[in-house]
């Protein structure tokens, strides 16, 4: 159980950090801790300290919640999506954030038509 939590951790956080544009060195340098250790957790060679996971969470913009894997692991692809649209959303502007939002309930009310 403890290297599929690394390995979900470590591949969450790495989407995340990519999604936000930043390098490895960067978020180290935010979060207080070395370029190795985000490595290391990265690959899912270690497991950090919830404050530190903590601080990486709130640095790339999105919930500690997500970073954890849930009971339903068969959504893992949906969950990675979500981080990297969430960490992306985090970067825009209050109205490009309002246009998005727009687009996705017409995209959601047009499926949810044509499902009907």
């Amino acid at each position: 159980m403890t290297d599929f939590l690394k390995r979900t951790i470590g591949s969450r956080v790495r989407t995340a950090r990519k999604a936000t544009g930043q390098t490895q060195e960067q978020l180290a340098s935010a979060v207080g801790c070395t370029i190795e250790s985000v490595s290391n957790i990265e690959r899912g060679v270690s497991l950090p300290t919830l404050r530190t996971l903590s601080r990486i969470a709130a640095n790339l913009g999105v919930s500690l919640k997500d970073l954890f894997p849930d009971e339903s692991e068969d959504h893992s692809e949906a969950i990675e999506r979500r981080i990297q649209l969430n960490a992306l959303v985090q970067q825009l502007s209050e109205e490009d954030t309002e246009a998005v939002i727009a687009m996705v309930t017409a995209l959601v009310r047009k499926r949810t038509s044509e499902n009907s």
